[in-house]
């Protein structure tokens, strides 16, 4: 394993850390904490940079130090171990999957008057994407839906138990109230990373 494959994979741990915060935090608390998604940020950024040393000490001692800050800038936009995103590819990720949530929560919450998804799960969303890139960021949002829908019909069945209605299986109480959705896009993002389909099909 390369110098960029060992840094990628130390920053993938990172954010199985941080994905796994924000999911326990929402699950109890039912909100995400800005902390998290801001050291996504700067994981982000630490990683691209980390990247971009790595490549401009291996080139110092050939082409001296202008040759190492070009091989520096060309890893920090470029470099896409494990078939990641390049830098730009996952800002584009962003802006596009952040925005896009939030148009879709904005728009849900103008039409039924109730609110669709919190700031959280956008942000976080957005901070994972910069990771994931377009392709791996819309199967991630995918498999997060689908995860959701499968928690909140769950959800739904403890509620009917607590209240004395009859569910198959004899399904533990849960409480009342707004769907956690990071814990379902934590998975998404888990399925877009490991499954070797979700590169192939997308791209990063």
């Amino acid at each position: 394993m390369g110098a960029a494959e060992a840094l990628t994979a130390a920053a993938l741990a990172g954010v199985a850390a941080l994905a796994g915060r924000a999911a326990w935090v929402d699950l109890r608390q039912r909100r995400i904490p800005n902390a998290v998604v801001l050291g996504l940020a700067a994981l982000w950024l630490a990683w691209r940079g980390a990247l971009g040393a790595a490549a401009g000490a291996a080139a110092l001692p050939a082409e001296g130090l202008v040759g190492a800050a070009a091989a520096f800038g060309a890893a920090f936009a470029q470099a896409a171990p494990f078939g990641l995103p390049t830098a730009f590819e996952g800002l584009l990720a962003a802006v596009v999957l952040g925005g896009g949530m939030l148009a879709f929560a904005l728009a849900c919450e103008a039409l039924t008057k109730r609110e669709a998804l919190g700031g959280g799960d956008v942000k976080l969303m957005a901070a994972l994407a910069l990771f994931l890139g377009p392709g791996r960021s819309a199967v991630c949002l995918l498999v997060a839906c689908v995860a959701a829908l499968v928690g909140a019909a769950g959800a739904a069945l403890c509620r009917r138990s607590a209240a004395g209605e009859p569910t198959p299986g004899g399904v533990a109480p849960a409480p009342a109230g707004t769907f956690p959705f990071a814990p379902a896009l934590a998975i998404g993002a888990a399925v877009a990373l490991l499954t070797p389909a979700a590169g192939l099909l997308f791209g990063p």
